[in-house]
């Protein structure tokens, strides 16, 4: 059941690499007319929804054994966003910058670094320069949209270098605990994915540093806690998965209350105050990265097509909210994957009883959820809005 591209690791990047090139030339291509009013524009709205999840899916799949190959990775990816920089031109230094980050690139996935450290500051490093490419974007007043999906990749990239440098300093101490290197990144970084979509602002890591610093260590003590008691106990594979997912799971609920909920994380001219539908769209990415990256490894287990599901149904709502069309397209494409992955592959080795069953089941779940959904929309299109309570008062 399991597929891991990495076994061939020149072959697996290349075939990443080139999913991801096209998925991002298919909404560059559509996004062109999206001043013209074209009809294709929503086509690249879509592009970037799908954009957006292949990066966790297709990312583990590419990753090989070493470090010095995995760093190599993602600063090919830096050059993917450095390219975008390179066409809005905000600096004329870019360019040499963009040579720079190719030949690192190619220099740490063919040649293995000595040192260890470097991996982790390497990748601080490049997260810098995104940073202030991004703030070079603001300024130029070009279209940022169309690369935003780019930039959830930086997240990754800060939170797996912090983990990572983390466990370095506690070697010494226990060599176990490095075991819980892609624990201590994945999860650490979907707090700041978390911190960086409630803000919409790139500039909130600069700001909250330190508090993501601090986020970072206690991951990185929880998750070496989690590997310790597996080395001791034993624990089964599915014991293990589960304690990870409630210590992430702890961590998110606990810096969602007191951090996005509560702050003013957003801008004057355009607030971003959350609601309870999106601070759960937040959560429940939480564990879609987590497993994603660190515990499932494969993308054709049950379990995804649970969170896909689950996906699916979050951005229901979404669209319910906000009136998407889009999303509420976005929302049937996930259903109808998952339907069609539970159907043809997760059940196939199932008898026919059961099969019948789980199909029984699925029906009695879909009507249940139409029946919610028509009842919901018909609340939520007759609940007055924010703005008739302002034109109704004097």
């Amino acid at each position: 059941d399991s597929f891991r591209v990495s076994a061939y690791p020149r072959y697996g990047q290349a075939v990443v690499f080139c999913v991801l090139l096209a998925l991002w030339g298919f909404q560059l291509l559509f996004a062109r007319y999206k001043h013209t009013g074209h009809s294709t524009y929503p086509l690249a709205q879509f592009f970037r929804q799908v954009f957006s999840l292949a990066i966790p899916i297709l990312i583990p799949l590419a990753f090989p054994e070493t470090a010095s190959e995995w760093i190599g990775t993602h600063l090919w990816l830096a050059v993917l966003v450095g390219y975008g920089l390179y066409r809005a031109k905000p600096y004329a230094s870019l360019r040499v910058l963009l040579v720079v980050l190719a030949l690192v690139g190619t220099a740490f996935i063919f040649v293995p670094s000595p040192v260890a450290y470097a991996t982790p500051l390497a990748v601080l490093g490049i997260s810098a320069l995104i940073m202030v490419a991004e703030k070079a974007w603001r300024e130029s007043n070009w279209n940022t949209t169309t690369l935003q999906p780019l930039l959830h990749l930086l997240p990754y990239c800060i939170a797996f270098s912090i983990g990572e440098l983390v466990l370095l300093l506690l070697q010494p101490l226990n060599d176990t605990m490095l075991s819980a290197i892609p624990q201590v990144g994945w999860t650490a970084a979907s707090v700041l994915w978390i911190s960086i979509m409630a803000s919409q602002r790139l500039s909130f890591i600069r700001h909250q540093l330190p508090t993501v610093l601090v986020i970072g260590i206690l991951l990185a003590y929880s998750s070496a806690l989690v590997s310790l008691v597996d080395t001791f106990i034993e624990m089964p594979n599915h014991t293990y998965v589960r304690l990870m997912i409630g210590f992430s799971g702890l961590f998110m609920g606990v810096w969602t209350y007191l951090f996005v909920n509560r702050g003013p994380w957003y801008t004057p001219e355009k607030p971003q105050r959350w609601n309870r539908h999106m601070v759960g769209y937040q959560l429940l990415w939480v564990p879609v990265y987590l497993t994603a990256f660190s515990i499932v490894g494969n993308i054709t287990g049950a379990l995804w097509s649970f969170f896909m599901v689950a996906q699916g149904i979050v951005l229901l709502f979404l669209a319910l909210r906000r009136k998407s069309v889009l999303l509420n397209r976005t929302a049937v494409f996930f259903f109808g994957v998952s339907l069609l992955k539970i159907v043809f592959w997760d059940t196939r080795s199932f008898a026919t009883v059961q099969k019948v069953l789980v199909l029984i089941g699925i029906g009695v779940l879909l009507l249940i959820g139409a029946f919610l959904f028509v009842r919901l929309r018909k609340r939520m299109e007759e609940a007055p809005t924010e703005e008739t309570v302002a034109r109704k008062e004097p």
